[in-house]
This record gives structure tokens, sequence and C-alpha cells, in this order.
């Protein structure tokens, strides 16, 4: 999506907040995942579409933050490092520089040979590759 905008035209600003929160939970039939906003105890339903890819690496009490535009959450972020464990390994390569990993979530990935079953692995959040071993 592209806008041009005029030169010296004036827009309204949008004024929005910034809260902490605890994931809960996912709602499978709502599609919405359920955040505790840590200063009220309020419980925040937030549709499926905002949370975005980071919803298949949020964990049962994992710390989120989360904007706030009219009463509305319009964005979800991660707090910390995702961490992950090694469920399985599923393939070896031949060159033996890579085998498939499937993570502690489900999600299957890449990861180098020295990768073990039962290791931690960190995330990377922009593009959800493992990062390394922790």
């Amino acid at each position: 999506f592209e806008k041009t905008m005029n030169s010296g035209s004036k827009y309204e600003t949008v004024d929005t907040e910034w809260m902490s929160g605890t994931f809960s939970y996912k709602d499978e039939v709502e599609q919405a995942y359920h955040v505790l906003d840590m200063e009220t105890f309020e419980d925040k339903s937030v549709p499926a579409d905002v949370v975005g890819e980071i919803g298949d690496w949020l964990t049962e009490g994992q710390g989120v933050d989360f904007e706030i535009y009219k009463g509305i959450v319009i964005k979800v972020q991660m707090q910390g490092d995702i961490i992950m464990e090694i469920a399985e390994i599923k393939q070896a390569k031949e060159n033996n520089k890579d085998v498939t990993v499937v993570l502690s979530n489900g999600i299957t990935k890449q990861a180098p040979p020295y990768i073990k079953v039962g290791d931690k692995v960190e995330i990377d959040k922009k593009n959800f590759e493992i990062k390394g071993r922790i």
C-alpha cells in the first residue's frame, strides 16, 4: 500500500497506549489470544490476525507488551527472548550441515547438526529462525 502525502498537509495524531501483560491462552473457537493486563488484571481478547506470526511462539505465562487504541489491542510484542526445546530430530541431511528438528511448539525448523533432543534454542524474533543453542 502506497500513499503520497501533500507537502504542508496536517494530519491528526493518533494517541495509543502501551501496556504490559501475560499471555494466558488461545481460544481456538474465537480465533483469539487472551492476555492478562498486569495493571488491571483484566482479560483482553486479541484477534489472531492482530497477534500475527508471534502467536505460534507464545507460551503460557509469556510476558507481552500490547498497544491499545480506543480500548482495542492493535499490536502485540513479546518480552524477552523466545526459548524453545528441541522435541524431535526428524531428519539429518546427507551433507551433515543441517538437521530438521521439531520444536516444543510443534514447528519444524532447520538446525545445526550438533543440536540434540532436549536442547534449548533461542529463536530470532524477526524471522523466527533458530539463532543458536543456549
